[in-house]
């Protein structure tokens, strides 16, 4: 054994997607489908003028409880990390797949800050990350402007940017 200590991140953001979260979403959806299946299934049978319309009605709620079970499934927990040596490491993890990105300056095109407009709270910020690629990396939203230039300058500072 030789003694080293692992070196500190000069910038560390961690999206975690708990497990209850990703059940409970499951279970939503599930929710959602059976429900309906149960409460509406009753009325396609016998067939009448009325079965397109509930099929209409099933159909929508099927496709919503869908989403909430393939979000369970798919939703990424990440954890953006630049260490002493400026490179950016995003890590992103669901339950179907891993995903481990490493970005340094010299990739990085520009940065901005995106606002997300709410109709049903104030508006939040993000910050994104143009690569010379083509591609963006999105931050997880701020409920304040300040909050997310400071993400953005952490994130410039590490990368060496500034």
């Amino acid at each position: 054994m030789t003694g080293e200590q692992p070196t500190p991140a000069r910038f560390l953001l961690e999206v975690p997607f708990a497990a209850v979260e990703r059940a409970l979403l499951f279970l939503a959806g599930l929710f959602c489908i059976v429900v309906s299946a149960w409460d509406l299934g009753r009325a396609l049978w016998p067939i009448g003028w009325w079965t397109m319309l509930f099929l209409l009605i099933l159909a929508g709620t099927w496709a919503v409880g869908f989403a909430f079970m393939v979000a369970a499934v798919t939703g990424d927990a990440a954890r953006w990390e630049i260490g002493p040596d400026g490179v950016l490491t995003v890590a992103r993890r669901s339950l179907l797949r891993e995903r481990r990105d490493r970005v340094r300056a010299v990739d990085v095109a520009r940065t901005e800050i995106r606002t997300i407009t709410w109709d049903s709270r104030a508006d939040s910020y993000s910050v994104v990350l143009h690569l010379k690629s083509g591609e963006r990396l999105e931050t997880s939203d701020r409920t304040t402007m300040a909050a997310a230039q400071a993400l953005a300058t952490g994130l410039r500072r590490g990368l060496g940017l500034d």
